[in-house]
């Protein structure tokens, strides 16, 4: 019975500390909430409106993915050109190593520029410090498919510079594909040159005159190495500023709140001489002194 006794009090005073917190918030209500609510529409207005004012302030950036189909040589024909051993096929691997190289990449960049840097302080030396960090950072990426039909290059860019982006991607895709029309076509003529010079019976020369026929339908129906799968496929960041407004919001909230208490305990301070004393005290022996 006494324990019982003794705990209401506990309980009594347990209520009215929550009473007074929720005093303070409701006194002070206007501050906590206008004060969020003017911070959370300037957030909105620099994170949504202020870029589309400001072009110049627009970093808002975004992904976007190019796949290409990967138009690979018939088997034969590889194998006829050497190329059967090895573990990737021989058009994925040119366009892999020409999209890869760092070189040609520098070159597409200088040109085109799609990720808004300036480059006329940079030393060579720098700039091509500044290609190969595009990389590291994944900035710029190309990925084969595990069954090596397909190719796709991603940017990370500017979202004004999408089109910058488009025709980066674009020249580069073309000038592979000429290249590896370069390399591989002369082989092609050479084989289907053989195979026509070649006049007699033989297992051999008929199997030039397969592979000449081969080649012919390979050349009939040949669009590209490779060839545009599709629209890109651009990846907007909308929820990157949306989470950025959500932290800034509840963030102000809680500062107000913050802010709110604490003038609730200075007015209780300045009602009370004996805390006030206590405070100027507390002052006083904080501060630095002179020595004489």
């Amino acid at each position: 019975m006494n324990e019982i006794e003794n705990n209401a009090p506990l309980a009594e005073d347990d209520e009215i500390s929550l009473i007074d917190l929720f005093s303070v918030l409701i006194k002070h209500r206007f501050l906590i909430v206008t004060g969020t609510v003017v911070v959370a529409a300037l957030c909105i207005f620099f994170l949504f409106f202020f870029p589309k004012i400001n072009k110049s302030a627009d970093k808002h950036s975004v992904t976007i993915e190019y796949t290409y189909q990967i138009n690979s040589l018939p088997l034969s024909l590889e194998k006829e050109l050497g190329y059967s051993d090895q573990k990737e096929k021989v058009i994925v691997s040119l366009a892999n190593y020409n999209l890869t190289s760092l070189t040609f990449l520098a070159e597409k960049i200088k040109q085109y520029n799609p990720f808004d840097d300036d480059f006329s302080k940079m030393t060579s030396y720098q700039y091509n410090r500044y290609i190969q960090n595009l990389t590291n950072n994944k900035k710029y990426q190309v990925e084969i498919s595990p069954v090596q039909t397909s190719l796709t290059v991603t940017l990370a860019v500017p979202e004004k510079n999408i089109s910058l982006a488009n025709q980066l991607v674009q020249d580069m895709v073309s000038q592979t594909n000429s290249e590896i029309e370069n390399f591989l076509f002369p082989k092609l003529d050479a084989i289907e040159k053989s195979a026509s010079a070649s006049s007699s019976n033989t297992a051999s020369a008929q199997g030039l005159k397969e592979t000449q026929s081969l080649i012919r339908s390979f050349r009939a129906s040949y669009t590209g190495f490779l060839t545009s799968a599709g629209e890109p496929f651009i990846l907007l960041e909308p929820l990157g500023r949306l989470k950025k407004l959500i932290i800034v919001v509840f963030a102000a909230f809680f500062i107000f709140v913050f802010v709110a208490f604490l003038l609730n305990a200075v007015e209780n301070i300045k009602k009370d001489p004996e805390a006030s004393e206590k405070i100027k005290t507390a002052w006083d022996g904080g501060k630095i002194t002179r020595k004489k």
